[in-house]
């Protein structure tokens, strides 16, 4: 009985727990580092997976990019909520430079299987020294296949006065 009520903590403590970008979002830029920032928001339609990871990339001399960081989005919480779709607030502070999200990473967790699937994505971003910028609102649909960018600017300005007072775009 002991070993039942442990597992069924285990399993309530796996559902409930998660990881969204707002609570550990930086709010502030390093000046002496050459940084920016770039904010926006993430939309998941009908949300089905257990993890989704933004990657992104940094631009290189060369042209090429090299992995840079990724936004996650794991558990059932979000920033808001509009019938079924999830709104995620983030903000990404890098140095100055090219970057671009070039992958989402889908994970998937029945407790019987685990799965990964990834897509390939291209959008290009600037972040720009001393600068907060609005990138927009990713839009992700994973049954319909759709991944696109909006400008929501003034919905969000207003999502992060209200949680993030102090980062101003």
């Amino acid at each position: 009985m002991k070993y039942i009520k442990l597992f069924l903590f285990f399993i309530f403590l796996l559902f409930n727990s998660c990881i969204i970008p707002s609570d550990s979002m930086k709010t502030y830029i390093n000046q002496s580092n050459h940084e920016g920032m770039i904010v926006g928001t993430i939309c998941i339609e009908n949300k089905r997976f257990d993890g989704y990871y933004f990657k992104f990339y940094n631009e290189i001399s060369t042209g090429d990019f090299i992995y840079s960081d990724e936004i996650k989005i794991l558990g059932s919480n979000s920033d808001h909520k509009i019938g079924k779709n999830k709104y995620y607030l983030f903000s990404i502070v890098k140095p100055k430079g090219n970057y671009k999200f070039s992958e989402i990473v889908l994970f998937l967790n029945t407790g019987y299987m685990q799965s990964t699937r990834s897509a390939e994505i291209s959008l290009p971003f600037e972040i720009k020294e001393n600068e907060i910028n609005y990138l927009g609102e990713i839009k992700l649909n994973t049954r319909k296949g759709i991944f696109e960018l909006n400008n929501q600017i003034e919905r969000d300005r207003k999502w992060f006065k209200e949680k993030f007072p102090q980062i101003n775009f």
